[in-house]
């Protein structure tokens, strides 16, 4: 009738209304992720979502943004809530709505039907849209246009009066401005909405709008979750190939690591298998050296590099040996004593030979004179006497071919007992004391030629260049000192301890390597050797890639944050809400209500019912023949009972 606009004004009474079922979705709402929160408030306000929509809510979902705005309250209305039966009472003062006329009003009374006749153009359906935009309205897009015969700028606007149970209430309404929590609880109903529910001509569907609130949200779920999968697929597209197809080997440490990659490694792990020590980095340099030649030859050089590296060794250590503090202090002791029993024998002397007509008599220089003497006497001139015999007045001096006087032969006999004394025999102790232990020291002596050839060995053959620096060190100290040994003076540079750990550990490690190369090629020996080659090859390996690894570490760190995410948007929570809320809004006592109002209305000759289908997280409810249901309905009926 084209007179007419019919609507009704007031909530229903009906026990568990639409309403009802939006306060439920209220209160789910604050059980779900921040990002559906907010989501909820936007399908209730703005109908479906849009792209921009989406954007906004994917970035909640995956925490790029972490502010939003829930559902609230406000957004659905009170009158859910409190119980209390929403009327509108009247529309006044519509202002650039249309062309309807200003200080014009419409009343409604709030208990009864109330039908608004009009002629056409006389603005029943003006007034319809500002209640659609104000209130709630299956049309998502109540687009209300201005009065285009007036060019006033003057904002639109309009007055809507409404009782709350039995309190008044007055709003100023604006399509700008935000809703109002009571009014927001009114559906509006007109021929526009009606083709909602008519979603295709064979088929008579109707969902309620609670329906179509998780309708939408499933709809974000999926998308959101689609969205979620591209960005996972561009990390791991990122992911080159040397990490996503490693070579290293399966059972070195620095390839399970490579090879178990995960959001959680460790970067301290990562620093300690790609920071080789210089002993670590030479000893995988050796290896390499070992495993380039045949297994023999490499095992005889091996040997023949133990041989000169322990020779030149015990070289090292005669020098530090000799020119440690024990061993100065051992030279000072000995010459200190040779001193004294020089001066204990200068003494005697000098008692005994008191009255000599010449001085010095017992000295150095005599003494190697008398020796000498003796020589010649024992040897040439008196070989069948003993030095100092002779025969008075008969035998002559050696020296000065004189004949000896009975005075001269006992002088010789004095002199022979000064030599032959303890004195005499404890200070010749004492200097040869001295003189072993400086032969010795002379003997300890090592040439900067042979620092040079120690470190070319270390460095060069064995690559241990570690060891060959501190060797190098040691070697330059204990020469420093052997200088001022020599200069008896007391050396001043403290000495470098020798790094006994680390010569043990490369002479040892040159024999273990020549034995497991000269062992069979599936002996323990070998198979350890290869082992350790193959955990330094593979921690070089990682070396190289260390940067590569930290970046894809951070990848999958994004990935597992955005699975993490994507897990809120399963819709199995969705789903049953949605089924819960259906089940109570279409109820079976509902069904046979329609069933009793459609024969009512005597539609046809084949009765219908209300049937509700589940469909990918959705519920949907249709109008179909109770007998035969996949019928289309649209194609039996008339167009006036479509």
């Amino acid at each position: 009738m084209e007179g007419f606009a019919a609507m009704t004004i007031k909530t229903s009474d009906t026990p568990y209304t639409e309403n009802m079922a939006m306060q439920d979705i209220l209160s789910w709402s604050d059980t779900r992720p921040g990002w559906q929160q907010d989501a909820l408030r936007r399908i209730i306000l703005n109908g479906p979502l849009s792209d921009s929509d989406l954007s906004e809510l994917e970035a909640i979902c995956v925490g790029e943004e972490t502010e939003f705005e829930p559902l609230e309250e406000h957004h659905l209305g009170k009158g859910a809530a409190s119980g209390d039966s929403i009327s509108i009472t009247e529309i006044a003062n519509p202002k650039q709505v249309n062309a309807l006329a200003e200080n014009q009003k419409v009343t409604f009374h709030s208990g009864s039907l109330n039908i608004v006749y009009g002629d056409n153009g006389s603005g029943k359906s003006g007034y319809v849209r500002i209640l659609k935009h104000a209130c709630r309205s299956r049309d998502s897009n109540p687009k209300i246009l201005r009065d285009v015969t007036n060019r006033s700028s003057e904002p639109q606007s309009a007055t809507i009066r409404h009782q709350r149970g039995t309190v008044s209430n007055e709003f100023e309404w604006a399509p700008e401005k935000a809703p109002n929590s009571d009014l927001s609880s009114v559906s509006i109903f007109d021929s526009r909405s009606a083709n909602i529910h008519v979603e295709k001509t064979n088929d008579l569907a109707y969902t309620p709008f609670p329906m179509q609130v998780f309708e939408q949200l499933s709809y974000a779920c999926t998308e959101i979750a689609s969205r979620i999968d591209a960005r996972i697929k561009n990390y791991r597209a990122q992911t080159p190939a040397s990490i996503s197809a490693p070579k290293v080997n399966a059972n070195t440490k620095a390839g399970q690591f490579l090879r178990q990659l995960s959001a959680n490694s460790s970067l301290d792990i990562l620093d300690r298998l790609t920071s080789l020590s210089r002993d670590e980095q030479d000893e995988f340099t050796g290896l390499q050296s070992d495993l380039a030649q045949s297994p023999q030859k490499a095992a005889a050089r091996l040997r023949a590099h133990h041989d000169r590296l322990s020779a030149a060794i015990n070289c090292v250590r005669n020098l530090h040996d000799a020119v440690n503090d024990d061993a100065v202090s051992a030279i000072q002791a000995l010459s200190s004593d040779l001193a004294d029993k020089r001066a204990l024998s200068k003494t005697a002397s000098e008692q005994l030979f008191s009255a000599s007509p010449l001085p010095e008599i017992g000295e150095t220089l005599w003494r190697n004179l008398w020796e000498a003497a003796r020589e010649y006497a024992d040897t040439d001139a008196y070989p069948d006497k003993k030095f100092p015999d002779a025969e008075p007045e008969k035998d002559l001096c050696v020296l000065c071919q004189q004949p000896l006087s009975e005075e001269a032969v006992g002088r010789r006999n004095t002199f022979e007992s000064f030599i032959k004394s303890r004195t005499r025999a404890n200070e010749k102790a004492a200097q040869k004391a001295v003189d072993d232990a400086r032969n010795e020291f002379k003997q300890a002596f090592v040439s900067s030629d042979f620092s040079h050839s120690l470190k070319r060995l270390l460095e060069d053959e064995i690559g241990a260049a570690s060891l060959a620096e501190k060797l190098r060190l040691v070697l330059v100290t204990d020469r420093l000192r052997y200088r001022s040994i020599c200069k008896s003076e007391l050396p001043k540079t403290p000495q470098v301890e020798l790094p006994e750990t680390d010569i043990r550990s490369i002479t040892d490690s040159l024999s273990l390597r020549a034995k497991q190369l000269s062992a069979d090629a599936n002996s323990p020996e070998r198979v350890a050797v290869m082992s350790q080659y193959e955990e330094l090859e593979d921690r070089n390996t990682l070396a190289d890639l260390k940067e590569d690894i930290i970046a894809e570490i951070e990848r999958k760190s994004e990935i597992a944050s955005l699975e993490k995410a994507k897990k809120t948007t399963a819709k199995r929570t969705v789903t049953d809400k949605n089924k819960e809320i259906s089940d109570k809004l279409i109820t079976d006592a509902l069904r046979g209500r329609f069933a009793r109002e459609v024969t009512k209305l005597e539609i046809g000759s084949m009765p219908i019912e209300l049937q509700k289908t589940d469909r990918n997280a959705q519920t949907y409810f249709r109008v179909c023949f109770v007998e035969n249901p996949s019928e289309p309905v649209g194609d039996v009926l008339s167009e006036g009972e479509h």
